[in-house]
């Protein structure tokens, strides 16, 4: 027999379930951790003890307790038979500036930033105050292992750690449902079925609108570099920073900030020849480059180079802009330009003294282009059950749909592989006229 039950009692019912999960604490020594750091050299500061590994973690003198206090401190758990469910500390902070501290999955031994799970310090003004504090990991994610570190600190500013309790438990974990598949599609419903993985007891369905949108003329990839702040007398090199926070221009050379700026980035100066690589598109038909550009006011040079990287890496200047002492926007066409060939702006000559600042660039399309999103509009839940009727649609309309399944304790799959759905026309209704 099927059931349906609404959103509310399902979760009810998850929560039932989820108390009978076979769960194992471990409790962990951290005086020995503490104590682990008397390995410690001065040309080495790395510990290891019980499977753990300690980068200079601090201990408090005479007291068994564990405290990361720097960005680069860390600690690395050894590999559980288990999946880690969640990690219970005694904590405290020592500052109420907003420190995390940072969990982060280590899959086949390289630690997974991108899964980093973050826990907002707690502020103790009593220094010898810890506070319970429980970190979850999802079931799904499987984590074996894991590396703790801290995001900011210095001084005495710092996540102190008195006590630890690893929970972990041996659940499978549940493989999405397979073989989603739609029939009796109608103008307002379809129905839905699928396969569901060993242990699955019930299921999440959602259904989402796909939404088009006309665009025309719009930017199609902005950049202003607010988020870049120089307050030194000085240039400062920024290439690192730069190409890490925006990969788009990963093959830029010598980008600076200067002096005592916001906003601006500077390319070029004396010998060294500066330029921005931004990464190819595929089609350039019916697009431009905006800039918003200037030059010092003690630089003659009145030209700024716009060109591509050809397949062997050579440049091919297709344009210029011109340079003033204040910033002016210059607009080209990159009608040229071959599809996926990366964009190269420069100043011009190997050797060229030429300083430009940028504050400004737009990637823009001159012709009509559809972006797509979509809008969830149904959410049902089931049990005991692999079909789902999903009603009160509209006609003529793509849908995407998408289904988890859970356990009995309550573990929740990962989304399986959209199905997209188009309604038909709505029935048309008939009359026989006798005369």
């Amino acid at each position: 027999m099927k059931m349906k039950v609404s959103s509310v009692a399902f979760a009810m019912l998850l929560a039932i379930f989820a108390t009978s999960a076979c769960a194992e604490r471990l409790q962990i020594d951290i005086a020995a951790l503490a104590a682990s750091t008397n390995q410690y050299t001065s040309e080495n500061k790395v510990a290891t003890t019980n499977g753990w590994t300690l980068f200079a973690i601090d201990s408090y003198a005479g007291k068994p307790n564990i405290r990361l206090s720097e960005k680069g401190d860390y600690l690395f758990s050894p590999t559980f038979s288990q999946r880690v469910l969640s990690i219970e500390l005694k904590v405290k902070s020592s500052s109420l500036s907003g420190r995390r501290l940072a969990f982060i999955p280590i899959y086949d031994g390289v630690p997974s930033e991108d899964a980093t799970l973050w826990s907002l310090c707690n502020y103790s003004p009593n220094k010898d105050t810890y506070v319970a504090q429980t970190n979850f990991f999802p079931r799904a994610a499987d984590v074996r292992s894991f590396k703790m570190t801290f995001d900011s600190g210095g001084g005495s500013t710092g996540w102190g750690v008195s006590e630890m309790t690893i929970v972990t438990d041996d659940t499978p974990v549940l493989t999405p449902p397979t073989n989603l598949s739609a029939s009796y599609i109608k103008g307002t419903r379809f129905r839905l079925s699928w396969a569901n993985p060993e242990n699955a007891v019930s299921n999440k369905i959602e259904v989402s609108e796909i939404v088009e949108t006309e665009t025309s003329g719009g930017s199609i990839l902005e950049y202003d570099f607010n988020d870049f702040t120089n307050n030194s007398g000085s240039a400062t090199d920024i290439t690192d920073d730069f190409t890490n926070a925006i990969p788009a221009f990963a093959g830029s050379s010598l980008i600076r900030l200067p002096a005592n700026t916001n906003g601006i980035i500077q390319i070029s100066k004396d010998t060294a020849k500066g330029y921005l690589v931004h990464s190819g598109f595929a089609d350039y038909s019916s697009m431009s480059l905006a800039m918003s550009i200037r030059r010092p006011t003690s630089d003659h040079g009145k030209t700024f180079g716009i060109g591509y990287l050809s397949a062997k890496g050579t440049t091919n200047e297709f344009a210029t802009f011109s340079l003033e002492v204040e910033f002016r926007t210059n607009t080209v066409s990159l009608a040229s330009v071959p599809a996926n060939a990366s964009i190269i702006l420069n100043t011009q000559g190997a050797n060229s003294k030429r300083v430009v600042y940028i504050d400004y660039m737009a990637f823009i399309g001159d012709s009509l282009s559809t972006d797509l999103s979509t809008n969830l509009v149904k959410t049902a839940f089931v049990t005991n059950s692999t079909m789902y009727c999903a009603r009160d649609l509209s006609p003529r309309t793509q849908y995407i749909a998408r289904i988890t399944a859970f356990d009995a304790y309550g573990n929740e799959s990962k989304l399986s592989e959209p199905l997209a759905v188009t309604t038909n026309d709505e029935a048309i209704p008939f009359s026989i006229r006798i005369q």
